[in-house]
C-alpha cells in the first residue's frame, strides 16, 4: 500500500516529473489517483496509449513532446520496455516509481478481470475470436 505520508515529504512543493513504470493492473491508476489529489497534473494517458506504434519502432520523440504536458505519466508506453532509459535520459530530475503486486497469479487475475468487463461485460474469460473481433479505442482521448 501507498504510504501518501512519505510520499507527500519526498514530492510535494517540488515541481518535477513523474513516471509510474509498473506494468498496467498493478496499482497505476490509484498511484496516478493518488498524486492528482496530492495536487500534481495527470498526463493524457489516451494520448500516450496510441503512441504504441513509436514505441515499437523505439521512436521516442513524440514520447519525450508528451511527457512536457504534465507531472505524472503512467501505463503504457511508459510501463513498456526502454521506455524508462529514455525518460531517465531526457528527464534527469524524473522519480520513477515502480507498482508490483504480490504475485504473478494476482496480475493476472486482475488483468483478466478488466479485460473481460471491456470486452464481454465479465460474463466469461474473452475467447479468441471475441478479443480478434475487439476493436481497441483508448477512452481517455
Amino acid at each position: 500500500m501507498l504510504n501518501i505520508i512519505n510520499l507527500n515529504r519526498i514530492l510535494i512543493n517540488t515541481k518535477q516529473i513523474i513516471f509510474c513504470v509498473g506494468f498496467n493492473k498493478t496499482g497505476t491508476t490509484s498511484l496516478e489517483m493518488a498524486l492528482g489529489n496530492l495536487g500534481f497534473t495527470l498526463g493524457n494517458q489516451g494520448k500516450g496509449e496510441l503512441l504504441f506504434s513509436n514505441w515499437r519502432v523505439r521512436n521516442f520523440d513524440e514520447i519525450i513532446k508528451l511527457s512536457k504536458t504534465a507531472d505524472v505519466f503512467q501505463d503504457i508506453p511508459f510501463s513498456l520496455p526502454f521506455t524508462f532509459q529514455t525518460m531517465d535520459i531526457n528527464f534527469p530530475h524524473a522519480k520513477f516509481i515502480l507498482t508490483i503486486r504480490d504475485t504473478p497469479e494476482q496480475w493476472f487475475q486482475s488483468l483478466t478481470t478488466f479485460h473481460s468487463k471491456i470486452i464481454n461485460g465479465n460474463s466469461h474469460l474473452p475467447t479468441t475470436a471475441e478479443l480478434k473481433n475487439y476493436s481497441y479505442h483508448s477512452v481517455y482521448v
